[in-house]
């Protein structure tokens, strides 16, 4: 039996996959890979390094999902080059309790450990954690904040601010899901746009080149 005929044509497919791959990884187009924001918000300034924000919400699986894959690609940005933040979204009113929970994890630095509570309570243990006292319990039973802390923060002035920010965000941006990538306040991508959650932030790397290659 001559192999080589079948040697050639399994290279020959190999070939074709992996330039495939590539393109799918480099080629990433406006429009179909993401789309540009009509009214840009949140740029950064030509100096300070580009902003990407992830656009999510506690109860939505697929921000679950996407969380160990963001959480891992986040290690590996460089400070002085991608200012990195999270805008936690609530969709209508009955979530916005999930909202000040994020925020007030951040104002008192525990927001690593109450996201992945959050997380777990929501999905794992189907606990509706829209309540103030289950909020607070976790928090009192997870960090080292107590209730005094937890109630002067959740009901400050400062996490009412930031609660109408994430509106006006969300609405400059014009999200529509979670989760969603928004890059310097121009871009932004979903999987319904990349495809799927890795190729989501790997659409966000081509734009943060693409942001600090266009202020140049």
């Amino acid at each position: 039996m001559n192999v080589m005929p079948w040697l050639i044509r399994c290279l020959f497919i190999v070939s074709c996959s992996l330039s495939a791959s590539l393109a799918s990884q480099t080629e990433w187009q406006e429009g179909k890979h993401y789309l540009v924001i009509p009214i840009p918000m949140g740029v950064a300034s030509a100096t300070d390094p580009v902003n990407v924000a992830e656009v999510f919400n506690y109860a939505c699986p697929h921000c679950r999902d996407f969380e160990p894959l963001v959480l891992k690609w986040q290690t590996k940005l460089d400070p002085s080059r991608v200012n990195f933040q999270r805008v936690h979204l609530a969709f209508n009113s009955a979530l916005e309790n999930l909202t000040r929970a994020f925020i007030t994890a951040e104002e008192l630095n525990v927001e690593p450990t109450i996201t992945e509570a959050m997380y777990t309570a929501i999905h794992d243990h189907r606990l509706r954690m829209q309540r103030v006292d289950l909020i607070r319990r976790m928090f009192v039973g997870n960090t080292t904040v107590d209730a005094e802390a937890f109630d002067e923060t959740f009901s400050s002035e400062k996490v009412k601010e930031e609660l109408l920010s994430s509106y006006a965000k969300a609405r400059a941006w014009r999200i529509e899901g979670t989760p969603t990538m928004v890059v310097d306040g121009m871009y932004k991508t979903s999987t319904s746009q990349a495809g799927s959650h890795a190729d989501v932030l790997r659409v966000v790397d081509f734009l943060i080149e693409k942001r600090l290659k266009e202020r140049n």
